[in-house]
């Protein structure tokens, strides 16, 4: 439901701040505001990214859906090892970003 919840508030959010404008320009609007973050420099990037939580995205996009997905049945071998590669390295990202703040891995911060 994440999956679907996101899109969907994607789309009314668009239609909202755009009205009654065509679908091109409520596109190319959006995709303005998309690209305006990404354009900006390296540090702020990323700055911005670690505030909204690395963790939390990591955790949630990276590890529990591969989870979710292997908790359903019929998978085939080759999905299997998908998943599970998915989800080692997601933990692996996360395991590294805490090292990173902890001081342990480096001493610069991951954006630097």
């Amino acid at each position: 439901f994440a999956v679907l919840t996101t899109i969907l508030g994607t789309n009314l959010a668009l239609r909202s701040f755009c009205g009654d404008a065509k679908p091109l320009a409520a596109l190319a609007s959006y995709s303005f505001c998309v690209l305006a973050p990404a354009l900006a420099p390296k540090g702020a990037f990323f700055a911005a990214i670690d505030f909204a939580g690395a963790y939390p995205v990591t955790l949630l996009w990276g590890c529990a859906l591969p989870l979710m997905a292997l908790a359903q049945r019929n998978k085939s071998r080759r999905q299997l090892v998908l998943l599970l590669s998915l989800f080692f390295i997601s933990l692996a990202m996360v395991i590294s970003f805490a090292l990173q703040d902890l001081g342990l891995l480096s001493r610069a911060a991951r954006w630097a």
